[in-house]
């Protein structure tokens, strides 16, 4: 028993770590984006810091190898230097993400 009195923040934790990511990415997953559409708003929002090919910005990584899960983190929450952009609609974001594919 007291072990489990030990163990259960423990357990709480990695709970709530391993639940953490947005609700809006499983949504964002399910929708068909517009390449066209992105491209517009990937210039507006994106270009200036990963580049136009979305491989050379000055500021920031290649995105052309990330996953669609790892993108929709990361530009719904931010983090490693880069802003949230979850200002987006869920549309616009699968919209660029479209776009940002077919610079693969």
């Amino acid at each position: 028993r007291t072990l489990w009195l030990v163990s259960a923040p423990v357990l709480a934790a990695a709970v709530v770590a391993c639940s953490s990511s947005d609700p809006r990415a499983d949504t964002i997953a399910k929708l068909t984006g517009d390449a066209a559409a992105g491209k517009a708003t990937y210039t507006s929002q994106c270009a200036s810091c990963h580049g136009a090919d979305a491989k050379s910005g000055t500021t920031a990584k290649n995105i052309t190898g990330e996953s669609n899960a790892e993108a929709y983190a990361q530009i719904l929450a931010g983090g490693g230097g880069m802003p949230a952009f979850s200002s987006l609609s869920d549309q616009q974001i699968a919209n660029v993400w479209a776009y940002v594919l077919t610079l693969k």
